[in-house]
């Protein structure tokens, strides 16, 4: 069996909610008047839902109420456009998984539910400034599918009656394609042309000490004993790079960086002049050099362990220490992974654990920084990379 439902929220909270989306909506110069959004969950079950089962489930009859039909369409004034927003197939929807658990709580096993927006929007706006105002407002279309409607397309659309839930379909599996190779012996140059189409971020140097490990007898042998080819396969290089990445390897905090400034025709307010220097490792000639400055000139007895083990540790009283971890992540991410930004909550709580003989977390901290709410400066606009959001956005 196929549902369709749409959840409406009373007025006043949707009108509340929705009150930011409109001022942001201004910054892309459209004149909207009124923007409406419903949640909409598409459902597929192998016995019928009772309609307690579908009030217990999918929403609360207080606050909301849930349409199955096209009672859309009867209003006094008809939107100009609708926007659907609705998760890609093999993306994690933890709104629809939660339903589908519900369901299963219920006895109703082997459901799928996939959650979704409907948005719809009144004002004299073209579909230019619509799909402006879906992708930077209302989606992210790595991970998610747009639909966009105007009002006649949108009463022709057969929403209820096809219903269809996203699946990832794939093509059948031949052992001979599940991985693939990397001649050594090619041309550092075509290795660079690689690095940059497969997003492996490796520098020349790092290609040519690759390189050389393959080519050194003792390797070949070695793989030749694991029934491994002879040439780097596409998941190794993939872990490899990964390995290497800046995420992992802070390659930039490690670096050496020349850096050189000319003078300022009009210098900015609160900039001064750093002159030209050479600076090897940001890492440790100012965030770890600061602070072994500030521990030796002041004599702190209560730095028991820094920048030695998974997360700092600090004495809270002659009892009791405490270890505080800390990363920093640039934003925004093209993805969020599933459960939310886990790289950075999993890392702290999983460095806390790890530090020493092992710390019990207890809380955590979230401090959110962007940039200059000013930049891109006008002159540097059209080199801002696609999809790339404004600090101010």
């Amino acid at each position: 069996m196929s549902y369709r439902f749409r959840i409406e929220t009373e007025r006043l909270f949707a009108t509340e909610e929705l009150q930011p989306i409109l001022l942001e909506a201004k910054l892309l110069d459209s004149a909207i008047e009124a923007i409406e959004r419903w949640t909409v969950f598409r459902v597929e079950t192998p016995t019928p839902l009772s309609k307690a089962t579908t009030e217990e489930v999918f929403f609360d009859e207080i606050l909301e109420r849930l349409h199955s039909d096209d009672s859309l369409m009867q209003r006094s004034k008809s939107p100009d456009w609708s926007i659907e927003v609705q998760y890609r197939p093999g993306v994690t929807d933890n709104i629809g998984r939660s339903a589908e658990e519900a369901l299963a709580l219920l006895g109703i096993d082997d459901s799928r539910v996939a959650s979704g927006q409907l948005w719809c929007i009144d004002g004299t706006v073209d579909r230019v400034c619509v799909e402006q105002i879906a992708l930077n407002l209302l989606a992210n279309e790595l991970i998610q599918r747009v639909d966009i409607r105007d009002w006649s397309e949108t009463i022709a659309w057969n929403r209820f009656s096809d219903v269809r839930l996203p699946r990832v379909v794939l093509d059948e599996l031949v052992v001979s394609s599940l991985y693939q190779t990397y001649d050594h012996l090619n041309p550092v140059e075509e290795w660079m042309e690689w690095s940059t189409s497969q997003c492996w971020a490796l520098n020349k140097d790092e290609i040519v000490h690759l390189r050389r490990q393959y080519e050194m007898d003792s390797v070949q042998a070695h793989r030749h004993t694991m029934d491994l080819p002879g040439e780097p396969t596409d998941v190794e290089v993939e872990i490899i790079a990964q390995s290497w990445s800046e995420h992992c390897k802070h390659k930039i905090f490690a670096a050496q960086i020349e850096y050189t400034e000319g003078e300022c025709v009009e210098p900015l307010s609160g900039h001064r002049a750093l002159g030209s220097k050479k600076i090897t490792s940001l890492f440790n000639t100012y965030i770890r050099k600061a602070t072994v400055e500030i521990e030796r000139e002041r004599s702190l007895p209560w730095l028991r362990s820094v920048f030695h083990d998974n997360a700092g540790v600090v004495s809270f009283d002659e009892f009791l220490d405490v270890s505080i971890k800390v990363e920093t992540h640039n934003s925004p991410s093209a993805l969020d992974p599933y459960g939310g930004a886990i790289t950075g909550i999993l890392g702290v709580n999983r460095d806390i654990l790890g530090v020493g003989l092992g710390a019990k977390p207890i809380g955590n901290m979230d401090v959110f920084c962007v940039a200059d709410p000013s930049w891109p400066l006008d002159s540097f606009t059209d080199e801002m990379p696609a999809g790339l959001k404004s600090p101010r956005r």
